[in-house]
Order: structure tokens, then sequence, then C-alpha cells
């Protein structure tokens, strides 16, 4: 059967229905698909926040935890922050990492450099790491080291940090 063109604007005050619709590639865009769409996980691009937290009234002390494993076939690590409810006084210091590890291999991390907290930050106010590399692959696992520091002063209070990862479907 012959194929009908049109080789200028169609509009269309009614209903077309047609046995198979295939649209242009990148014709379809997040406007065009509905609230409540009902589209299978495996097609979207997820976001994860990845937090890490030790207790707000308590006095923040060296850590390591695994906080995430990728899953998708490709993440990018979109966002790092730490911050404290009370900042340390004095020398006392607070370092926040965020390390990966690919197919089993040794931790190492992936920001410019880890997060310092010292007595100049303000409370409960985010800082942000410079990241260095933010590509991810599946089985991807990253972790949190915190490391402390000083010889006078008051650690600070209750830590709370997050890593912000958008993984591309499996």
């Amino acid at each position: 059967m012959p194929q009908a063109y049109e080789p200028s604007d169609f509009y269309c005050a009614g209903t077309i229905t047609a046995k198979n619709n295939i649209p242009s590639p990148a014709t379809v865009g997040d406007t065009q698909v509905i609230a409540g769409a009902g589209v299978a996980a495996t097609k979207l691009q997820q976001q994860y926040e990845c937090r890490y937290d030790q207790p707000v009234a308590s006095t923040v002390v060296a850590d390591g935890r695994m906080v995430h494993q990728v899953y998708g076939a490709v993440a990018n690590l979109v966002a790092f922050q730490a911050l404290v409810v009370t900042p340390p006084v004095g020398a006392m210091t607070i370092s926040v990492d965020l390390q990966k590890s690919t197919g089993g291999g040794a931790f190492a991390t992936i920001l410019s450099a880890p997060i310092s907290i010292t007595s100049a930050t303000a409370a409960r106010t985010a800082v942000t790491a410079a990241i260095a590399n933010a590509g991810l692959i599946a089985g991807d696992v990253l972790q949190v080291v915190v490391t402390v520091a000083g010889a006078s002063g008051t650690q600070g209070l209750g830590l709370l940090a997050a890593a912000i990862i958008r993984e591309l479907p499996q």
C-alpha cells in the first residue's frame, strides 16, 4: 500500500487512530508523557540520594561506611555535600571523603579533595565537594570516610553527608 505524504504542517481537530504509530526519533520528550503513564523503571533514569549520618547530639568520630552500589549500566555522581549540627571549635577538624571501588578493587577518592569542616564552617550549612571523577558503572560501590583531627578544642556534633547519583537503566 502506498504511503501518503504531506509536505507541510498537519492539523486534525478530531482523533487520529492508527494500527501502528511510530514517532520519529527524539520527538517524544518529558512533556509528551502524561502523569501516571506507567513507564517501566527499566526505561527511566533513576536519581538516588545516598545518605550517611552520625547522631545529632554526639561528637563526630572517625568512621567509614558503604552507602551505595550502582545498579544501572552507567551512572554519574551529581553532587556530594556534608554538614554538621555544631561545627568544631579551635584546631579540631572533620574531613568527609567519598570513595569508589570498581570491580572489587581498592577504594579511592572520587573528589578533588575531601570536604573539610572547621571552626569557620557555619552550623547546619552544606559544604559542597568538587567532584574529580563523576563517572560510575554497574557494580561500583561507594563509601563515605570520615576522619577527625586536632590537638586542641572541641570536636563538632552531628554529621550528615549526602551523594546525589543518577543512573541510566540497566
